[in-house]
């Protein structure tokens, strides 16, 4: 199966999804077993999409 990494925002109260990456299940885990740092990365484009949502709120 895949490995789904899914950020949600709350817009008034509701819950949306901003965007969902699937990562094949063995990818995933070999990451893991390679000592990859998935987090610092899914927190980078994380944070990136937060700052393209930011600008576009902004107009």
């Amino acid at each position: 199966g895949d490995y789904t990494v899914t950020l949600l925002s709350d817009l008034n109260g509701k819950q949306h999804v901003l965007f969902e990456l699937r990562v094949p299940w063995a990818t995933f885990s070999a990451g893991l077993h390679r000592g990859l740092d998935l987090r610092k990365s899914a927190k980078e484009t994380i944070e990136g999409k937060k700052r393209e949502m930011e600008a576009l709120a902004e107009g």
